[in-house]
């Protein structure tokens, strides 16, 4: 898999917000959510408080609120290998998953170890000259072997 002509690419993702946005989004709703279900007060403020410690730890498990496992930094190398780069410093090896989609105004990246966490990445999550780089290097770039492109 050779990106021949295309240089490395560096992006620094550490301060992305949409992901956080949309984490905090369902944590605010699940308690109305739960109130709309009609329990007895009881059941409800246990149902809540049990959800919300489940949904908040799924959410740092996967690096989208906070934690060492947050990707910062995403390195796309020549040969079209990545280098994910966590908020501990640990560098990853990866390869770019056909089950990334693409789109003017967001990212998912996934990647073909199901271990690594996906990354979302929104347009004004990261410098627009950085998003546009990024954008053009997935449209362009070859995907494995067998998998198609997920362009939209």
């Amino acid at each position: 898999m050779s990106s021949t002509g295309l240089p490395t690419l560096t992006i620094d993702v550490a301060t992305r917000r949409g992901e956080r946005l949309i984490a905090g989004a369902i944590l605010a709703m699940l308690p109305f959510a739960i109130l709309a279900m009609g329990f007895t007060p009881a059941v409800s403020v246990v149902t809540g408080v049990l959800l919300l410690g489940v949904v908040a730890l799924c959410f740092g498990a996967i690096g989208w609120v906070t934690g060492g496992r947050r990707l910062c930094r995403i390195v796309c190398r020549q040969d079209g290998q990545w280098l994910l780069v966590d908020a501990e410093g640990r560098t990853i090896e990866a390869k770019l998953s056909c089950a990334s989609r693409v789109s003017a105004w967001a990212l998912w990246l996934r990647w073909s170890d199901r271990a690594l966490r996906p990354l979302l990445l929104f347009a004004g999550d990261i410098a627009p000259e950085d998003y546009r780089r990024l954008l053009v290097r997935l449209r362009l770039a070859p995907f494995p072997h067998g998998d198609e492109r997920n362009v939209s």
